[in-house]
């Protein structure tokens, strides 16, 4: 099976994923859950991770609309707002601990949902 850009997906094959976004219920952000996960959708993710500061709001709302969610533990080591030495810094983290990598836009506005993508 393939999702909308073609990526295979279920199965063991791979998955394109946006781990770090930001909607309305952070401070530096307008975008409503419902939006994120449209937008997600018509860009070809197979799943998002909104990150609010300091609330789980935005996320709990945005699985009203997307009910596939998976509980995980992962480190963050490419985010697009950070610079190179942070990102190293946490990839150096993640080597220490085993725990499985990722990346993310940490996006704020809708035209940087998906800059930044898990497979």
């Amino acid at each position: 099976m393939a999702n909308k850009s073609g990526i295979a997906t279920n199965q063991g094959k791979e998955l394109c994923f946006d781990f770090h976004i930001h909607s309305k219920f952070s401070y530096d952000s307008l975008l409503s859950p419902k939006r994120i996960v449209r937008i997600a959708e018509k860009r070809g993710l197979d799943g998002i991770a909104i990150t609010d500061h300091n609330t789980i709001r935005g996320a709990l709302e945005a699985s009203k609309f997307n009910k596939s969610l998976i509980n995980v533990d992962l480190i963050e080591t490419l985010n697009g707002r950070l610079s190179p030495e942070l990102n190293i810094k946490a990839q150096t983290l993640a080597r220490n601990t085993g725990l499985p990598i990722i990346g993310g836009s940490d996006a704020h506005m809708s035209k940087s949902i998906g800059a930044v993508r898990t497979f």
